[in-house]
């Protein structure tokens, strides 16, 4: 590939347990590189280079580029701070043409086939999520963040003050900020972003009910096979991504060239459809029942309640008053 990709993930405390799956599909994408900064002990090798740090020392990179104390308490907060990582981390990315953002809870397939170098010339922003967002390295894209709109979504000077998650990676934040400053902007669904209230795999924008399913990682590539009318379909994917989803690791071969997602597992194995078709549909996920109740009065009562109130009631003040700040 003529253009140079560098993915970016903060990650501090242990790895998932199926970290070295995600690993093995990273090391597969050999033209995209991964620079990982952690508190984990880690070798550098091939196209992933491991950075020693703390949360704290990596907070600092952040608050540099902020002109008021940044609220960054936990690295869960980290989310509405990756579209700064262009301009705080310029430093290690220096030389790339892109520069991006994705999460550990994923497997990569092969990235090259969907973020072909048509792709890359064409757009400026590729993909519109969090688990995997890529931007061009220049200063309309690395500087995005700042733009002082007056856009339903978040403000860098709104999201940055508040402990909760504002999604400005995101929905409510860069995905807007982007359109708004007409950056060109691939937004095609290439990969699986699973359903994390249902038992079953079901690919949200891609599926039209639950059915059979399974993801199989096989020499780089990744393809979900369903079940339907009794027939195998199968599609490529750029990667799938398991977010909130706990996933044991079974190993059924040492075989290291595949390997099997099925609900809630990750499987070491040469064949995946007895998976497939002995697969059974739960309606009920206990999980995400027991899990649900307590996300919901967490989010109301740390962040959704209060997010509400403020966008509802004083946003239109507080952003005359930011405004007012900015031009002393």
């Amino acid at each position: 590939m003529s253009n140079r990709v560098v993915i970016i993930i903060p990650y501090f405390g242990k790895f998932p347990n199926y970290f070295n799956f995600w690993e093995k599909s990273a090391v597969a994408n050999k033209d995209f590189d991964f620079l990982i900064f952690t508190d984990n002990s880690y070798k550098s090798y091939k196209n992933i280079t491991f950075v020693k740090t703390t949360f704290d020392d990596f907070k600092d990179l952040l608050q540099k580029q902020v002109e008021f104390p940044i609220n960054l308490k936990s690295p869960y907060k980290l989310c509405d701070f990756k579209p700064l990582y262009g301009c705080a981390l310029q430093k290690y990315i220096h030389g790339y043409d892109f520069w991006g953002y994705c999460d550990l809870d994923l497997i990569f397939g092969d990235l090259k086939k969907f973020i072909t170098p048509d792709v890359l010339n064409k757009y400026d922003k590729i993909y519109s999520f969090g688990h995997l967002t890529l931007l061009r390295n220049n200063d309309d894209c690395n500087y995005l963040w700042r733009y002082k709109h007056h856009l339903d979504a978040y403000r860098y000077d709104e999201a940055f003050k508040t402990p909760y998650s504002c999604n400005f990676d995101e929905m409510l934040g860069i995905n807007q900020i982007a359109k708004a400053k007409n950056i060109r902007y691939y937004q095609q669904i290439d990969f699986a972003d699973i359903d994390y209230t249902k038992y079953n795999f079901f690919l949200i924008g891609k599926q039209k009910k639950v059915v059979p399913g399974v993801f199989v990682w096989k020499e780089g590539k990744l393809f979900y096979h369903w079940l339907e009318n009794g027939k195998d379909n199968v599609m490529e994917l750029a990667y799938a991504h398991f977010q909130k989803r706990p996933m044991k690791v079974i190993k059924k071969t040492e075989q290291g060239d595949q390997f099997i997602m099925i609900p809630n597992s990750i499987v070491v194995d040469k064949n995946y459809y007895p998976y497939l078709k002995n697969q059974v549909i739960k309606t009920a996920y206990p999980y995400w029942e027991k899990r649900k109740k307590e996300e919901f009065w967490k989010n109301k009562r740390n962040h959704s309640l209060q997010q509400h109130v403020y966008r509802s009631l004083f946003r239109k003040y507080w952003r005359k008053v930011l405004d007012h700040q900015n031009e002393r």
